[in-house]
């Protein structure tokens, strides 16, 4: 039984990888907003900072699943990771 549940752990981590990426997201473009507004308070390092954190996010997931293949894992049910992006013609 908790063999069967512990399969849906990667896709609770690519959940949350791409709900918190995009909150970085987000983030980035307040930060972005704020930078326009006042360009001598808000650095844009802060900006490229919250931007490269969301997009590395979105993408774990699906890095995850082509690591996995390539070093020929055994047993890994990653699908959710796997074709994420494959889906969507990527």
């Amino acid at each position: 039984v908790l063999s069967n549940q512990l399969g849906n752990v990667p896709k609770i981590m690519s959940m949350g990888a791409y709900v918190i990426g995009t909150f970085f997201i987000i983030k980035s473009l307040f930060k972005m907003k704020g930078f326009v507004d006042a360009p001598d308070d808000n650095p844009l390092s802060g900006v490229l900072a919250f931007a490269i954190v969301g997009v590395l996010l979105i993408t774990l997931p699906y890095l995850i699943g082509v690591v996995t293949k390539t070093v020929g894992a055994q047993n890994s049910n990653v699908t959710s990771s796997s074709t994420s992006f494959t889906d969507t013609g990527f």
